[in-house]
């Protein structure tokens, strides 16, 4: 396998899940607070000060309101 492609017959997982063990037949969903932008990663990230994200399975975060951080 080239690093960043997946096997044959193999998918990536799509942006907001990841997988971070070999033989799943699935990907697992990013938590409330994390997320994952890009496909085929082995995990998510954390938003940054001032972002937040209430749900899971996202590719990205919320903007905090005026007056929060």
């Amino acid at each position: 396998m080239i690093h960043g492609t997946p096997a044959p017959g193999c998918s990536k997982c799509t942006p907001g899940y990841y997988q971070n063990e070999q033989l799943k037949p699935s990907c697992k969903s990013c938590g409330a607070g994390k997320y994952q932008d890009q496909a085929g990663q082995g995990g998510c990230k954390s938003c940054p000060s001032g972002q937040y994200q209430n749900s899971g399975s996202q590719a990205g975060c919320k903007n905090c309101g005026t007056g929060a951080y």
